[in-house]
């Protein structure tokens, strides 16, 4: 039986040697993530016994055909190859019965019930949380199974960050999770004096934020911010509010979720101008259920409900689905708000003028508020440019504080009869 030897630099093989439960890796890019290790991880791991089962997976088609064709092109590797199926999903299965799963993520439910001993996500800043929690970790867990992610940073408030990456720095915890992180400068194609003298000239035309995000795989705030970080800072006072105060006016916002998302509860002190409260119910909770649960909050607080109507094909038609529905027969004193393209960038404008000149509360206990604002950014489409939270990552909160920082602009915590004027068409 042939010897097959791997190359890979010091960084690299570090990487590949750990035997803990978690590898993260950030790195620029053009790194030498995908080829230096995921490609070299995979048969590793499959020719290292039989049967191994092994998942690459990555948002997109082209993420995962570079380490696929990485793999099969490989000459010495060929020896040890059986046969390539291409049936549902492109799969290695190597002559000692182990196999390789090369799947996207864009329909992640076709994964449940697989069991793999390895998965490696790859671009995990483009992949939503629960994918990993509902679908990916429930597949390693009857075969004790390890985990791979790499990418690139988010920003410190990004779930990357929090969750795997800071743990995986610290060196206590490093029997079962360890993090890497490499500046493009670090890669093996750039260390000679034409290579440093392409990055010179690649960076001279990079915005100096994404340089740091994309390239130098630092952990910062976007470019594409929407709200500036040292005014989400400057607004960080105040309690949550277990009790109304006497006196005061509130405004109840909605964000529902449907599939993918989970509905978001905002309540707002309009008298105050400060988050009262905030709350993200579990995900796909029954409509009916959240309803009701926004009933008992508003009338608790006296306060004026504005839940977000849109539901699927935004913008398109003002239809009332049946989510919509089962808050009209439960929740008094409704105000039901459409979002739009005309009116997005309005109300979110309205918000960062509100954090700017500092004249919003938010309680230091409502972490994933401040979360979800210091993550929000602006990106271009086209010729139009959308307000939106980063891949992989939720928004809700930040919608729900928008239509109530919106209703509380325009004075709808008066209720439905003050804002009938505002329902003609002035937001």
């Amino acid at each position: 039986m042939p010897v097959l030897r791997f190359t890979a630099t010091l960084p690299q093989q570090e990487i590949l040697d750990y035997q803990g439960k978690i590898r993260v890796l950030i790195a620029g890019r053009r790194w030498g993530k995908t080829i230096g290790v995921i490609a070299n991880d995979i048969p590793m791991k499959c020719l290292a016994r039989p049967r191994v089962e092994y998942l690459m997976a990555a948002p997109s088609i082209p993420q995962v055909k570079i380490c696929y064709d990485t793999i099969t092109s490989s000459i010495p590797l060929s020896r040890f190859i059986k046969h390539i199926e291409l049936k549902h999903y492109p799969m290695i299965v190597w002559h000692n019965g182990s196999r390789a799963h090369f799947r996207t993520l864009d329909q992640p439910d076709l994964l449940r019930g697989a069991l793999y001993d390895y998965a490696w996500l790859d671009e995990v800043q483009n992949i939503r949380e629960w994918v990993i929690d509902r679908v990916v970790l429930p597949t390693l867990a009857d075969r004790r199974g390890r985990l791979g992610l790499s990418g690139q940073g988010r920003g410190e408030e990004h779930w990357i960050y929090q969750r795997f990456f800071f743990p995986g720095q610290q060196p206590e915890n490093w029997s079962w999770i360890k993090s890497w992180r490499f500046s493009i400068r670090q890669g093996v194609r750039f260390q000679d004096q034409s290579g440093q003298a392409e990055l010179e000239q690649l960076k001279a035309i990079t915005p100096p934020d994404i340089w740091r995000e994309e390239y130098e795989g630092e952990f910062v705030s976007s470019g594409r911010a929407a709200f500036s970080t040292p005014d989400i800072q400057a607004c960080i006072r105040g309690q949550v509010q277990e009790n109304p105060i006497a006196g005061h006016r509130y405004i109840l916002a909605v964000d529902i979720g449907r599939v993918a998302d989970p509905t978001a509860f905002l309540l707002f002190d309009s008298t105050a101008c400060a988050v009262a409260q905030a709350e993200v119910r579990p995900l796909r909770e029954h409509a009916t259920v959240s309803a009701q649960f926004a009933e008992i909050l508003r009338k608790r607080f006296d306060a004026v409900c504005v839940v977000d109507k849109t539901g699927y094909g935004a913008g398109s038609a003002s239809l009332v689905d049946e989510y919509v529905r089962e808050y009209e027969r439960h929740v008094k004193r409704l105000i039901p708000f459409l979002w739009s393209a005309s009116n997005k960038k309005r109300v979110i404008d309205r918000l960062a003028l509100g954090l700017q000149k500092h004249l919003l509360t938010l309680p230091a206990a409502l972490g994933e508020v401040r979360r979800q604002l210091g993550l929000y950014e602006f990106r271009k489409r086209g010729d139009h440019v959308i307000c939106t939270a980063p891949d992989g990552d939720h928004d809700d909160l930040v919608a729900a504080l928008g239509m109530a920082y919106n209703a509380h602009e325009l004075g709808w915590e008066g209720g439905p009869e003050r804002v009938a004027a505002a329902l003609q068409g002035i937001l």
